[in-house]
């Protein structure tokens, strides 16, 4: 289950027999910071598949954001 806590830095390790917050019967392998603001933070637990699925996305997030930053659109695209 996703873990609420302070609003200080910490790190947290990974509990003994803590399951995936996605597949409840699966392991967790890997515990995620998801949300952060001036309430605290909030962490996820995740599978090897989540964790694999949410590195992938967070590289798709970081490539969208390169490229918006350096490259700009040639102008609005019509479609006859």
């Amino acid at each position: 289950m996703a873990d609420r806590c302070g609003p200080h830095p910490e790190t947290r390790l990974m509990p003994q027999g803590q399951c995936c917050d996605n597949h409840h019967a699966r392991p967790a392998v890997a515990r995620v910071l998801v949300q952060s603001d001036d309430t605290g933070k909030v962490y996820a637990d995740l599978c090897a598949v989540c964790y694999h699925q949410f590195q992938a996305d967070r590289q798709l997030d970081e490539l969208a954001a390169y490229l918006a930053s350096n490259f700009q659109a040639p102008g609005p695209v019509i479609i006859h």
